[in-house]
């Protein structure tokens, strides 16, 4: 993984937190509604989160490593 696969793990962890934090602040607010709230708000921000982290991190493999899984198919992504 590299240095920019990191940043994206890193921000990603970082903005799931908040959104968390933010979703349970609000929700909280709602008082009997706290659940409902919860998982109509976190559950599509965090999924939006989770693929966009996923998809960034596929765009920036290693073409380096792409190569030697091509030359070498012992190596398997």
């Amino acid at each position: 993984m590299n240095l920019r696969q990191r940043a994206v793990v890193v921000v990603m962890d970082i903005l799931l937190l908040a959104e968390l934090m933010v979703c349970m602040y609000l929700g909280q607010q709602q008082g009997d509604g706290l659940t409902v709230f919860f998982l109509k708000t976190y559950l599509p921000i965090g999924t939006l989160t989770l693929l966009s982290a996923w998809c960034l991190i596929r765009q920036w493999r290693d073409p380096v490593s792409l190569c030697d899984a091509d030359r070498n198919p012992e190596i398997s992504m």
